[in-house]
């Protein structure tokens, strides 16, 4: 929900979120035991990855599978993240209903 808030409230490009995506990422790993940072990341990596996954002028052959990395990362963090759990669960349902292979890399 907050991610969801994050991308409709802050609408940056995914080069602005990718920055503040690497940012949150230094900051919690300077800081591993604030549950802040922590969250922070994990918001801020599925707000990248929902605007990813928005984005209209990327193909979809490049921003699916960007954007289902991006959900991976936050769920290794919170594996109940409701909205990575959902958009990565219909970008592998995409591929798989067109029998294309699920991306695996980052």
């Amino acid at each position: 929900m907050v991610a969801a808030f994050l991308a409709l409230a802050f609408p940056f490009g995914p080069a602005q979120w990718e920055a503040l995506q690497a940012d949150t990422q230094r900051r919690m790993e300077a800081h591993p035991q604030s549950a802040w940072a922590k969250q922070a990341h994990i918001d801020t990596t599925v707000a990248f990855g929902t605007t990813v996954m928005n984005d209209l002028t990327a193909k979809p052959m490049d921003k699916y599978p960007k954007a289902l990395a991006l959900y991976r990362v936050a769920l290794s963090l919170d594996p109940d993240q409701p909205e990575a759990k959902a958009n990565s669960e219909m970008i592998i349902g995409i591929y798989e209903s067109l029998g294309r292979p699920v991306p695996t890399g980052s």
